[in-house]
């Protein structure tokens, strides 16, 4: 942990003005960045100016794919350095458990990942996967028998494709059971029996690394050059445009009016090639960095609905579980098509413990707190949240589509919310019925410019927003 941290009287949350969530946790166990906004450059001037005694960064976690969380830790480490002038160290990168399979062919041959993505788009497979995948429908949420229409989609190319870690239906069950409480809550938000922490924890290891990922570490000189994978992906994405503005193969194949356009699905696939070079980006700086990286799995926490892994009192997952070991393996391209859409509904969420005297922090990411159809089932719910106020990083900015996690907010001890703007999603209705003096936002004109920092102390005392929030 860092050394610099031990000064600090209480705990502190720190929102980063950078066009996209970014938040910075302090506390005396550690320091943790969660999430980077849309641009490294921009993150690591922040960085730089806003915690200027910092050299260290404990964890640094990606909730999931899209650009206004990830595109910041890109190259957060060479950035930062540049804009710190000085050495600067992170000592975890955290990640989603469905990048693994991404990570392993993207670091070492992301020409032919890209080409199988632009095969996958000439054939049509991607109309269909749009459909299936990258929808903002409460409905198409979390269906269990989505990996299974892919694999009829896409055997018929010959894939070999296999289904055990992604088909998951044995969450349905739970989901019944607590739908009712969901819904029409009667209960104490903490009357079920829940394990303490410590049970959740008490396998705490090293992060676990597969056997590919420490031989690509020791070959770390034949990764592929930056440069090179930076050209690969703006080639593909001159090939998909190409094909945006020449497409009677839509013709050709006959495809009903329900597939949507060629300007839809070319969007969809352009969406997927920023998702695969944020992730290939970031894995490569941890492997040239020598940062160790711990996955967590959202699909072994939907078997149980129990979460596992993390750092004890520090932070911890609300909706996954720390790999221990090599996921049931997906062959490509259908893991690579599950693992970069829906993006949104499928980042992962963390809770900050609080510490004596002072609040804890539920980081919401782009989430619902909720799994299952419609995000109905509440993640995970900690004991120590019943005896202390958290605050909630305000989901996917505020924006109307992750209504229900504010319905939660009192099973997880919510009281006070921070948006983080990133300057095109709207805040929507439901955050703003949330009293004025119960939510802030970077987008608020607190300080200077259209964005601005802000800085909470966590302590229960010294706690107290800015501002009243005058999004509208």
């Amino acid at each position: 942990m860092s050394t610099s941290i031990k000064k600090i009287n209480s705990s502190e949350l720190i929102a980063l003005a950078v066009h996209g969530d970014a938040f910075v946790y302090r506390s005396k166990r550690g320091i943790a960045l969660i999430d980077g906004g849309g641009s490294s450059a921009k993150l690591g001037k922040k960085l730089a100016q806003e915690l200027p005694a910092v050299e260290h960064l404990d964890v640094v976690v990606c909730t999931h794919a899209d650009q206004d969380h990830a595109n910041g830790l890109k190259s957060v480490i060479a950035d930062w350095r540049t804009a710190r002038r000085g050495q600067v160290s992170i000592g975890e990168f955290w990640l989603p458990g469905r990048w693994m399979d991404v990570v392993k062919r993207g670091v070492k041959d992301p020409k032919s990942l890209m080409s199988d993505l632009i095969h996958a788009l000439d054939e049509g497979k991607l109309d269909e996967t749009r459909l299936l995948l990258w929808t903002d429908t409460d409905e198409g949420d979390d269906n269990g028998d989505i990996p299974r229409r892919l694999a009829r989609l896409f055997s018929t190319s010959g894939s070999s494709i296999e289904f055990d870690h992604v088909s998951r239906n044995a969450n349905e069950p739970i989901e019944v059971e607590n739908q009712a409480l969901a819904e029409g809550d009667t209960q104490s938000s903490f009357s079920k029996p829940h394990p303490s922490e410590g049970e959740f924890n008490q396998d705490f290891q090293e992060p676990f690394e597969p056997d590919w990922l420490r031989a690509i570490r020791e070959r770390k000189a034949s990764v592929i050059d930056e440069r090179d994978a930076t050209h690969i992906f703006q080639s593909t994405r001159r090939r998909v445009v190409y094909r945006m503005g020449h497409h009677p193969h839509l013709r050709a194949r006959n495809l009903p009016k329900t597939v949507g356009t060629s300007d839809a699905t070319g969007r969809y696939c352009l969406a997927l090639i920023d998702a695969a070079e944020a992730i290939v980006s970031i894995a490569k700086q941890a492997i040239v960095e020598g940062v160790p990286i711990r996955w967590f799995d959202q699909e072994l926490y939907a078997d149980t609905l129990r979460a596992r892994g993390g750092q004890p009192n520090f932070l911890l997952p609300m909706n996954s579980v720390e790999l221990r070991s090599t996921p049931t393996a997906v062959a490509l391209p259908v893991l690579y098509y599950l693992s970069l859409s829906k993006a949104n509904r499928e980042s992962l969420a963390f809770y900050a413990p609080a510490e004596t005297g002072c609040h804890g922090v539920v980081f919401c990411a782009d989430t619902r707190l909720g799994t299952g159809r419609g995000g109905k089932t509440p993640f995970q719910v900690y004991p120590s949240m019943a005896k202390s106020d958290q605050i909630g990083t305000a989901p996917h900015h505020g924006a109307e589509s992750a209504a229900r996690a504010y319905s939660f907010a009192t099973r997880f001890g919510i009281t006070h919310w921070v948006c983080a703007a990133n300057g095109r999603t709207k805040p929507g209705r439901s955050f703003q019925k949330i009293a004025k003096n119960q939510r802030c936002c970077t987008a608020c004109p607190l300080k200077v410019g259209p964005f601005s920092t802000i800085k909470l102390s966590l302590s229960s005392n010294a706690f107290a927003l800015p501002t009243t929030c005058s999004c509208p």
